[in-house]
């Protein structure tokens, strides 16, 4: 680029980029941009009324919520959010306060660290709060799911199966009322036993 075209660039607002990709200031911008790019979608994503794909619930009333998915989701969550936080205070101590790279490093492992602690603490309070307002399985009752862990005949223990409650996947502990019943069966609840498990039989294949 010739120094005229240079000059007309910088009086146009490339100014812009050098002060986030300059001087390895993209190191930190990068980071900040995707971090705070997926916020942003999952914030839109809940307020159009899809969350409950990509919620993370608290076990409840022997119930709990499908462990793959749940640890893929804080997972993609926990980095995201490491990457936001690590961007924005690295970029705000290497450009806002002018300190040194290496120091501007530490401050954004720092920051991100502490984005993430701040992440735990609001889950951990969304759990609390959905603690508090357990679900009954009795409305599970009727229901029909399917096998996660293979159930053993009556009275030789439980496994667990997947149901549908209240708009929400769960993995719930189940026995059976009869034979064996392998993974992937389809079932159908018939009781709600005291400890919190759930009685099924197979359905026809």
């Amino acid at each position: 680029m010739d120094n005229n075209r240079l000059r007309l660039c910088t009086e146009r607002g490339c100014w812009v980029l050098e002060l986030f990709f300059g001087d390895n200031a993209g190191y930190f911008a990068l980071p900040a941009a995707l971090g705070t790019a997926f916020f942003l979608f999952r914030l839109v994503f809940l307020m159009l009324g899809h969350a409950h794909g990509m919620d993370l619930d608290a076990s409840v009333d022997g119930a709990h919520p499908d462990p793959g998915e749940a640890f893929k989701m804080l997972s993609l969550q926990s980095v995201s959010t490491f990457s936001m936080g690590f961007g924005w205070g690295g970029l705000g101590a290497y450009r806002g306060a002018g300190w040194t790279w290496q120091t501007s490093v530490l401050v954004a492992v720092i920051a991100g660290v502490g984005m993430v602690w701040l992440l735990a603490l609001m889950l951990k309070a969304v759990f609390d709060m959905q603690q508090s307002g357990n679900i009954s399985l009795e409305s599970a009752l009727g229901g029909e799911g399917e096998v996660y862990v293979n159930i053993p005949p009556a009275g030789k223990g439980s496994g667990q199966v997947r149901l549908v409650l209240n708009d929400r996947l769960r993995i719930i502990n189940a026995k059976s009322e009869g034979d064996a019943i392998s993974s992937a069966r389809r079932i159908r609840v018939v009781r709600v036993h005291q400890d919190n498990t759930v009685g099924v039989v197979a359905l026809e294949s």
